[in-house]
Formats: structure tokens, C-alpha cells, sequence
């Protein structure tokens, strides 16, 4: 029996015209339209282990089921016809660092696709831009690439620009549609949802690539989110990839590898029987396991209505859609740390709050049930000097103090009775050295009158009260991903989502930390059609302490 590797692809009006595959628009459908056979198309890269492309395969290697029905397959050539890519670079002060490697990948990109395909340069620092329209001269293409260069002090525009470039090629209605995407992990500023943005990507049957130069610490906040979720989901479901570059030195070798891939498509022609009513879903299988098969899924809407979407049958998307909100609930917390932190430290400099551990978050699909992700949060740890500064507030001091004036001399005399000089020699020398007076301005000193003490007081919380305003944070950006996020995980209205929290390398005592919050999908899915409002949804989530 042969080990089959699988392409899956969901299927969806939006990019009908990629694979050239028919659309049967529902009103035809209910008016008993019967299709007659035909021959459908699919593009399909097909690449090894090493992520070469694999070239001269013929039909026997390519097995189609649609719906989980084999089809015959015609036959598999390589693909001819020209794309329309769009280029969608950054030039916001992120790429700075990278501008050397970035004009050199791109310039060997058009070099390698420009002619017989066209292209077209979107930048996104400030403000969406179009560089140069669709056009196969590589000389104007390569004048454009220099062309580039940072905006000082400038954000990016990254979703706002797909946007643009996705309609754009709707609007151009080609056939092999492609947006390349070249980013650095920098402040985004884009004002369009990451829905309205997939959905744009899917309306224009374009595949999505992404090339992102990442950096330590980057990535937080909501639109870093949002972005993240473009890049992750559109890359997954147009039969894309997302390729994340520690290096600027590897941008110019992965957008070689991109352009090989591209140049050694398949066309595979598969017959389709009369029906009725159109598949939901194709599946590209490859005979030999060691091979990755990635393609634009050809694709016919579903009927389905939002309220009655269920969780992914298929086990790989299914994980898919968990490590998705497993990174996003990761970045939430972590920027919440940060937010607090900085908070405290801004009201008091001298208050330095440091953590432990780092955030980490786990999702699993219950069957009957719903969705739970355990998530641990970076522990807070108050500096030594905030804790002799709250030894101080408290008069903490002043009582260890009188308890040990009251039991020092009782030891002392004690020790006087055992025969070794050396001994009383050192205990006289710490006994002297504990009675001396703390000089002036020392953390446990009497450098601050009474009145002081009590306004640092007053500005610097006990450390059970710091946990605890730590906690609302951290349940404030939970709370945030549940309600903004949740919809890529395709809750049903009976499931719940059940998030549970707790620091890490934390003590059972550690007051605040140990937080459970759920909802029932079915509340989410009222919000999300704007059955009520945001402030009553945060009322439905169900909040304790295990």
C-alpha cells in the first residue's frame, strides 16, 4: 500500500478563477442547474524534503478526491501561462537594518520572474503606496526596487496594503494571481480588520507568501496580532508559505527557492462527473510521503450560515486553528507583563519589577465539550529594593528590630558559656554590627519623616496588592484575545472556551494567578453578529480562581 502525503484544499468562491474551476452561484443551484462533466485545474507546487522543487512527475503520482471521492485524473504538465504577482514590501524605519539584503533579494526575484509575468511594487511605510503598476519590463521593475528606501521614524501600513493589492487583482481578474509579502516585525498601524483582510485575499483567488524578518521582542500588541494573523492563516489556506528569517543574509536564498517553486508548478486536470451541487472540498495526494504538495485550492462557497460553523473535522486543521490562538494568547500576555511593568516603573522609577519565566500557552479540543488553553504567565518578581522599601512602609523593620533587642542579649549571654574565644569573638563583632544605627538614607534608614513614609505608601502597593493588580492586567488581555480572536478556532454554539492561567514557576499561594475564564461559543457567536454589545459580552464570561 503506497503512503499518501495530502494536500487539503477547502474550497471557496474567491479563488475560482486561480484554478479555473467553475462557480455555481446559489440561485443557479436552487434553480436545479445540473453541471455537465468537465475538466477542472488546479495549480500545484510539489517539493522534497529539502524544500526543492520536484519536476517530471506525470498523473500516476497525483491522487484527487473531492469530498472524499476519488477522481480520474487526465493529466499533469507544467504549468504554463503567466502570473500577476504583487509585491508588497516594507519600507518603514523597521527594515532599516535590512536594506542591503532586502534590494538584493528582491532585485534576483524580478530578475527571475520578470518578462513573462508581470508585477507590480506596493510599499507600506506611512501610508499604502504603489511603487509601479503591473508591468513584465525587469528593467523598470529593478529601477523601482532601487528605489526603496526606509521613511524615517515611519510605522507600516501592512494589512492595508494587501488589502489594496488584493482588490486590485480582483479587479484585474487574472488567472495565477500572487501577493508576495517582504516585512520586518515593526509597528503596524493598519486600520482594517485581519477578517476583512483574508477575506479580500480570498475574493481575489490570489496565493499568499510571506517573507518576515524577525527580531527579538517584536510582534506585540493588537495589530502585531492582527498581522500575525494574515500572515499566518492567508499563507496556510491560499497554498502559500510563511518563512520567518532570523537573517537578512537568507532573504535573497529564500526568494530563489520562492521563484524555483513558482517556475515548476503542475497543471493537474482531473474530470469532474455531472452533479448537482459542486464539492466542498479537494484533496491533492502524492504517492510518495517524503513529498510536500502546496496549491490554491479551487474553491465554491459554502451556504453555510456564521451561527452554525463547527470545528474543523480534519485533525491538521484542527491543530492549525489552536496554534494560531496559542501564539496570539502568548503575545497578549507578554505585552500585558511589559504594560505593567512599565506602568509601575513610570509612577516610581525606583520601583523595578522584573519576571520569570516566559509565556506559554497550550489549546486542546475537547470532544462534547469545547476548547481549553492553559496558559502560563511570566511571574512577577519584585525587585529587592521595592521589598526593602515595603519593609520600610510597613515599620516591619522597626518590629524585627525590637524582637531582636529583646533576644540578642539573652543569646549573648548564652554564648558566654561555651569555652571558645574565637567564637564570642564573632558573635560580639555581628552583635555590635546589628546594634549600630543605620545611616541615613539607607533602604530600611530614617531617611523619610512619617508623612513621607505614608505618601510612598500610597504610591507603592504591598506585594499581595501588586499580584493582584498584576492579575486584572493579565485577565484584561485574556479577555481581550477571547472576545477579538476567538473566531479562528470555529467554536460551535454548544462548546465552551475555557482559558485557565497561572504564572510561571509560581507558588500555590500566589495570590491572583491561578484565574479560569469561560464563554459558551454560542455568546461569541452573538457578538460577533452584533446581537449585543462588547461590555455585555465581558459580562457573560464566566471568571474564578481553581
Amino acid at each position: 500500500m503506497l503512503a499518501l502525503n495530502v494536500l487539503a484544499l477547502p474550497l471557496s468562491a474567491a479563488n475560482m478563477r486561480a484554478a479555473e474551476v467553475l462557480t455555481i452561484p446559489p440561485s443557479t443551484v436552487a434553480e436545479s442547474f445540473q453541471a455537465s462533466a468537465s475538466d477542472q485545474r488546479i495549480y500545484v507546487s510539489v517539493l522534497d524534503q529539502q524544500d526543492n522543487p520536484v519536476v517530471g512527475l506525470a498523473a500516476d503520482a497525483f491522487i484527487v478526491r473531492e469530498d472524499g471521492i476519488r477522481r480520474e485524473v487526465l493529466s499533469v504538465t507544467k504549468a504554463g501561462g503567466s502570473f500577476q504577482i504583487a509585491l508588497v514590501v516594507d519600507n518603514s524605519e523597521a527594515i532599516r537594518p535590512y536594506l542591503r539584503d532586502l534590494r538584493a533579494g528582491l532585485e534576483s526575484f524580478v530578475k527571475m520572474m520578470a518578462g513573462p509575468h508581470e508585477m507590480a511594487l506596493f510599499t507600506i511605510g506611512d501610508r499604502p503606496t504603489i511603487v509601479t503598476d503591473y508591468r513584465n519590463n525587469p528593467e523598470e521593475l529593478q529601477a523601482a526596487v532601487k528605489r526603496i528606501f526606509p521613511r524615517p521614524m515611519s510605522g507600516g501600513h501592512l494589512l492595508d496594503t494587501i488589502l489594496n493589492a488584493s482588490r486590485g487583482l480582483t479587479r484585474r481578474n487574472t488567472t495565477r494571481p500572487i501577493i508576495l509579502v517582504v516585512t520586518a516585525e515593526g509597528v503596524d498601524y493598519s486600520s482594517r480588520s485581519y477578517q476583512s483582510v483574508l477575506k479580500s485575499v480570498d475574493e481575489s483567488g490570489a496565493s499568499l507568501h510571506a517573507v518576515v524578518l524577525t527580531s527579538r521582542g517584536a510582534g506585540l500588541g493588537a495589530n502585531a496580532r492582527y498581522r500575525d494573523m494574515v500572515l499566518d492563516r492567508g499563507t496556510e489556506r491560499t497554498g502559500g508559505k510563511r518563512h520567518d528569517l532570523l537573517r537578512g543574509q537568507r532573504l535573497q536564498e529564500t526568494l530563489e527557492a520562492l521563484a524555483h517553486e513558482l517556475l515548476n508548478q503542475y497543471l493537474v486536470v482531473y474530470a469532474r462527473p455531472d452533479m448537482l451541487v459542486p464539492p466542498d472540498r479537494v484533496e491533492i495526494e502524492m504517492a510518495d510521503a517524503s513529498w510536500v504538495a502546496r496549491g490554491n485550492p479551487a474553491v465554491l462557497s459554502s451556504e453555510a450560515s456564521p451561527n452554525e460553523k463547527i470545528a474543523s473535522s480534519d485533525p491538521t486543521e484542527s491543530r492549525y486553528q489552536l496554534r494560531i490562538m496559542e501564539r496570539v494568547f502568548e503575545q497578549a500576555v507578554t505585552h500585558g507583563a511589559e504594560q505593567f511593568a512599565s506602568r509601575i516603573e513610570t509612577s516610581d522609577p525606583s520601583s523595578r519589577i522584573n519576571f520569570a519565566g516566559t509565556a506559554q500557552a497550550r489549546g486542546f479540543r475537547l470532544d462534547g465539550y469545547g476548547v481549553f488553553f492553559d496558559v502560563q504567565v511570566p511571574m512577577l518578581r519584585p525587585s529587592i529594593n521595592w521589598v526593602f522599601r515595603q519593609l520600610n512602609q510597613s515599620d516591619l523593620s522597626a518590629r524585627i528590630a525590637a524582637d531582636l533587642d529583646e533576644v540578642l542579649p539573652v543569646l549573648r549571654e548564652k554564648m558566654r558559656t561555651f569555652d571558645d574565644e574565637q567564637l564570642m569573638e564573632n558573635f560580639e563583632r555581628a552583635f555590635l554590627a546589628f546594634r549600630r544605627p543605620l545611616p541615613a538614607g539607607s533602604p530600611m534608614g530614617p531617611s523619610r519623616t512619617g508623612s513621607q513614609r505614608g505618601r510612598l505608601a500610597r504610591r507603592v502597593a504591598s506585594e499581595e496588592d501588586l499580584q493582584a493588580e498584576y492579575a486584572v492586567q493579565i485577565a484584561t488581555e485574556v479577555t481581550a484575545v477571547i472576545l477579538d480572536h476567538s473566531e479562528a478556532i470555529l467554536l460551535g454554539a454548544d462548546d465552551w472556551l475555557v482559558v485557565a492561567t497561572v504564572a510561571s514557576f509560581s507558588p500555590n499561594d500566589t495570590p491572583g494567578m491561578k484565574m479560569m475564564l469561560k464563554i459558551l461559543g454560542s455568546d461569541l457567536i452573538a457578538l460577533r453578529a452584533g446581537e449585543f454589545s462588547r461590555e455585555d459580552a465581558i459580562k457573560r464570561i464566566e471568571t474564578g480562581e481553581f
